[in-house]
Formats: C-alpha cells, sequence, structure tokens
C-alpha cells in the first residue's frame, strides 16, 4: 500500500570545497546530494565558506520540518546563526505553509581585511539609482547569473561585457558569478524570488566584502513579502560584512529621474524583463522606463523609445507586486502634467482592481470547489506548480 513520501530527516551540506580552472575558480557544496556550485574570476580572494549555500536549503527544510545541517568542519557565522530564528519568523509570518528549524553547524567569528564595497549591478534602474548615490565610495559591482532569464546563455554573456565596458570606464572592478543555484531550486519546484536577497548577501560573505549596497525592489509605501527586504537583508550581515538594503526612499519614477541627470548612466540602462543582454521595448519593465524617459523628454541609447516602440498596455498590473509600479507612474504623470498618460494608467489600474475584486468574490461564493473547478479548465501556470512561495499556496477562500 503505498504512502505519503517519507519525511527528510535533515537537508545536509558537506564538500564545500574551493577549486582553480582555467578561466575561473569554483565554490562548489553537496546540497542534499545535489552538486551546486558558484563561479568567480580568478583574481577575485574567495573564502570557501558554506554560507552562500545555506539559502537554497531553507525553503525545502522548512517544507519538510527538518534541520538543516552543515559539517562541523564549514564553520558558519556566529552572527548568521544567531540570526536564524528571526529570519525564520518573517518568513513563517508571511507563510503558514512553512515550520521553523534547526541550522546545525559549528561557528566563527569572520574577519575580513579588505576594505572592498560591492554594489548589485544589473544595469537597471534599481541597482543604477544605488549606485549613482554611492558612485565615489562603490569599488566593486556584483552581477549573479539567475536574477533574470538564467537559461539565456547568450544574453548573460553580453551582460557581462556591457556591465565590464561600463566598470571599466568608471575604474570599477566588475565581479560577474555565474552558478547553477537557480537550477536547483526550480527542479524541486521552490522559486527563486524568496531567497534571491539573501543569495546576493551571502555571495558577499564569499568575498569577503566589509559592505554590500543591494538595490530596493519597492519603496517604503509598497512594501510587502519580497525575497530581498529591508527586515531580511540586513540579518545575513556577519561580523565583518554590512548589509545594506538601500533606495526604499524613492520610488521607481524618482529613481528614473535621479539617474536621468546622467546621460551615462542612462545610456547604459539595462531593465529588460525578456533578455539580461539587450532591452526589446515592449515588455513591461522596458515601457515603464521608456514611458517615465519620454515624459522627462530624455533617452537612453540602449532603450527603444516609447512612442515608437510600445504600447502603453504593456503597463497593465497582473498581480499585487505589479500594482506599485502603475500606482506610482500614475503619480508621476500626474507631478509632470502629462494628462493623456494618467488617464490612460488610471483606466488601466481600475480594471485589474475590478478583475480582482470579482475574482475573490466568486472564490468566497463558490469555495473550494469553484477554484478546483477553474483549475481543471484552466492551463496551470508555472507558478501554481510551486510547492511555496512568499505566502501559503491556498487562501483562507479557497
Amino acid at each position: 500500500m503505498s504512502g505519503a513520501a517519507p519525511q527528510k530527516k535533515e537537508i545536509r551540506i558537506s564538500d564545500v570545497t574551493l577549486s582553480k580552472h582555467p578561466d575561473y575558480q569554483e565554490l562548489s557544496a553537496t546540497l542534499d546530494g545535489e552538486h551546486v556550485w558558484f563561479r568567480f574570476p580568478l583574481d577575485i580572494d574567495i573564502k570557501a565558506r558554506p554560507e552562500i549555500f545555506i539559502p537554497f536549503c531553507i525553503f525545502e527544510a522548512m517544507l519538510q520540518g527538518c534541520p538543516i545541517v552543515v559539517d562541523p568542519e564549514y564553520p558558519v557565522s556566529e552572527k548568521i546563526l544567531a540570526h536564524f530564528e528571526e529570519i525564520q519568523n518573517i518568513y513563517c509570518s508571511w507563510n503558514s505553509d512553512l515550520s521553523k528549524v534547526q541550522l546545525v553547524a559549528s561557528t566563527e567569528k569572520t574577519s575580513n581585511t579588505s576594505d572592498d564595497v560591492y554594489c548589485c549591478y544589473s544595469g537597471g534602474i534599481d541597482s543604477t539609482y544605488t549606485y549613482a548615490k554611492y558612485r565615489d565610495q562603490i569599488t566593486h559591482l556584483i552581477l549573479i547569473k539567475g536574477f533574470d532569464n538564467f537559461r539565456d546563455e547568450d544574453g548573460w554573456q553580453q551582460n557581462i561585457r556591457n556591465r565590464q565596458e561600463f566598470a571599466d570606464k568608471e575604474g570599477k572592478k566588475l565581479v560577474p558569478v555565474d552558478n547553477n543555484g537557480r537550477a536547483f531550486l526550480e527542479n524541486r519546484w521552490i522559486p527563486f524570488i524568496p531567497v534571491h536577497g539573501a543569495i546576493l548577501c551571502c555571495t558577499a560573505v564569499t568575498l569577503g566584502a566589509e559592505r554590500l549596497y543591494i538595490p530596493s525592489t519597492f519603496p517604503y509605501n509598497a512594501m510587502f513579502p519580497w525575497g530581498s527586504h529591508p527586515l531580511l537583508d540586513i540579518l545575513w550581515s556577519t561580523e565583518s560584512t554590512q548589509i545594506i538594503h538601500d533606495g526604499l526612499e524613492a520610488t521607481r519614477s524618482q529613481k528614473t529621474e535621479y539617474v536621468a541627470q546622467s546621460q551615462e548612466l542612462l545610456d547604459q540602462l539595462q531593465v529588460c524583463w525578456r533578455s539580461s543582454g539587450s532591452n526589446c521595448g515592449n515588455c513591461p519593465k522596458c515601457v515603464r522606463t521608456s514611458v517615465a524617459l519620454d515624459v522627462l523628454g530624455k533617452h537612453s541609447a540602449n532603450l527603444p523609445a516609447f512612442k515608437t516602440h510600445a504600447d502603453i498596455n504593456y503597463l497593465k498590473p497582473t498581480s499585487e507586486g505589479t500594482l506599485p509600479f502603475t500606482e506610482d507612474l500614475i503619480y508621476f504623470a500626474h507631478r509632470h502634467n502629462a494628462v493623456d498618460l494618467e488617464k490612460a494608467l488610471k483606466k488601466l489600474r481600475r480594471n485589474y482592481i475590478v478583475k480582482n475584486a470579482l475574482t475573490n468574490l466568486v472564490k468566497a461564493i463558490t469555495g473550494g470547489w469553484g477554484w478546483k473547478l477553474h483549475r481543471m479548465f484552466n492551463k496551470k501556470g508555472a507558478w501554481e506548480r510551486y510547492r511555496t512561495g512568499h505566502r501559503p499556496l491556498k487562501s483562507n477562500l479557497q
């Protein structure tokens, strides 16, 4: 007689190894029986530490209700271990599917000898804004594969070339980091977004950074459960690496206005959702940026102009995560007396609110059977196949 799959006894991190290769150095480990690796440039001083692998184990362990065990020969930052319960408190407050688990590891206090200041830098509006603020302080730009279309190898290589050209002009050191971590999560149907901030933080620990700036995605007035969050990111700081979640004071349109003061920063923008190596001009992220630049009377050499390449309907909100961007552009259009744009955006917002309200009403009236019927006759999206996320998979209305 078959039954439920047996619960795991532990999620183990072992075989933490730093190896040299002709074109890169690789930090790898065995995670729950699978090989996960990160590849760094040869001229960067890497710490063979286990912290970078912990974020990939968190949701698996919290779903299974079993501890994460790090082999004792690979000590974890004493400060991170002390904060691990609070990190889980935040996740559990967002998602009742999860339960708190232990992180079993030996510990040590980290110590760095470098004064390197890193900024996560993809060339998007958020990262360019943070870079512009701390241009004189930042010494290194870090670019990590997996925060875009991670299967687009050509786009990834083009992004490296573009960011390298910019870094050379600015006199900064670019640190591109390849890895198979996102594939590891996708194979287990665990989403990448809830832990992407932790991955950034722990990469900085591996690099021995004195400080890491993580550009915010949302401003203070639009915060909600998200993998890079001001409550979470700072908890991954160590004794010698300070994590700073930056940019919460500004909305996306305000960041765009700030960046638009520098044409050289505008011309290197890489905002596209579809490609990490170029800007298509008609995905939501491209259009959000190009329409704001159009209102400002600005242009980017790397981004097709809004009026010749895009449609305002690309900006229709589709979720809680995209609604704040639409609302921000409404206020932006109002401030700049862009009456037609404001009117069109308000219509898109109104349609989303009405559709969302009707969907919730149907769920409430029909109960669970209505939702099941809907899913029977509609193709299941990739996000629906995930085993968990920022919030429980099942709403109280279902």
